[in-house]
């Protein structure tokens, strides 16, 4: 198993050296759920792991605790490239997690995210495609759960893909404000992509992002999406081939 590392404290937990919640990597007492353990105990270790175990039919996939890592923003950013190949391994559980957590995971106990959000719309939705089905990322309560059972990636090159859905009807839909919100609705989940190519280049991840070009009506309606849900782009993720 190919060796990974933990997360990438993404802008805020960088330089912090005290944690303050219960978590198994250190002793320290909990207040906030599903936020990184940055406790000097804290092992990146912890990130290896299994691949993420998916079976088809399964309603949920619990993700472990989000976990921090000693990787400066200034060696992520200096990292990150868009890759296009892949191995066929699959991203440990706890990468998952990370990974997740880093795109748009709650980070405050007042449930706000990772990723900004203009006028705090939360319009932003994460679905993971593998080739045994897609889950939505359920940011509350940190897990996978199960939408549909079909292999939804756009392709097979990585073992699986990130989708990023925007709701429209969490924007104002006044003529006048349409077109600045399809501009806010971008902006927002492209900040969330990025979060999330900054873990995979702190982790020794591959990934890169992919625009769906004509429309996924199939897809769409695999995912139980609404006429307000729009699929804007997917990210593969995976490990580096040759």
């Amino acid at each position: 198993m190919r060796k990974t590392l933990g997360i990438v404290s993404i802008l805020v937990f960088l330089t912090f050296s005290g944690c303050a919640q219960n978590c198994p990597e250190c002793a320290c007492e909990a207040k906030v759920d599903n936020s990184v353990c940055t406790g000097a105990e804290a092992k990146p270790e912890a990130a290896k792991g299994e691949a993420t175990p998916v079976v088809a039919g399964a309603e949920t996939i619990a993700l472990p605790k989000p976990i921090a890592v000693d990787v400066s923003i200034t060696k992520a950013l200096e990292n990150r490239r868009s890759i296009r190949s892949f191995t066929d391994e699959m991203i440990s559980l706890q990468d998952l997690s990370n990974l997740l957590w880093s795109a748009n995971g709650v980070n405050r106990e007042d449930g706000k995210r990772t990723a900004p959000s203009s006028r705090n719309k939360q319009s932003v939705s994460i679905y993971v495609a593998f080739e045994q089905g897609a889950y939505l990322y359920d940011f509350k309560a940190h897990q996978l759960t199960r939408v549909v059972d079909t292999d939804l990636r756009m392709n097979d090159e990585s073992p699986l893909e990130l989708i990023f859905v925007s709701n429209h009807a969490a924007q104002e839909d006044t003529p006048e404000a349409r077109e600045k919100a399809a501009l806010v609705r971008g902006i927002d989940a492209g900040t969330a992509s990025e979060n999330a190519a900054l873990y995979c280049a702190a982790a020794g991840l591959a990934t890169v992002i992919r625009m769906y070009h004509t429309p996924q009506p199939e897809k769409a309606a695999a995912l139980k999406l609404t006429d307000q849900d729009k699929m804007l782009f997917l990210m593969n993720v995976g490990f580096e081939g040759e």
